[in-house]
């Protein structure tokens, strides 16, 4: 098998993997902005620590929304 070959087969199924996993985490994270909308600002700041990446951006954007900012590792308003 040459280089092209290798591409060819190999390069369109890691496009088509990386394009599924792109589109899984645009998933995950707007269902938890649609969660982080129904929560306090209590439990926001508590999830925001534990949550995995994904949802620590949607979690801390709603944050910011609600006048909140991150200083020293602590959330204040």
């Amino acid at each position: 098998m040459n280089f092209g070959d290798f591409v060819e087969k190999w390069g369109t199924k890691a496009g088509k993997f990386a394009l599924k996993k792109a589109k899984e985490a645009g998933e995950r994270i707007q269902v938890a902005q649609e969660k982080a909308q129904d929560m306090s600002d209590e439990d926001l700041i508590r999830n925001f620590k534990w949550a995995a990446n994904l949802e620590r951006v949607a979690y801390g954007q709603e944050l910011k929304n609600r006048g909140w900012y991150l200083k020293n590792g602590k959330w204040m308003q």
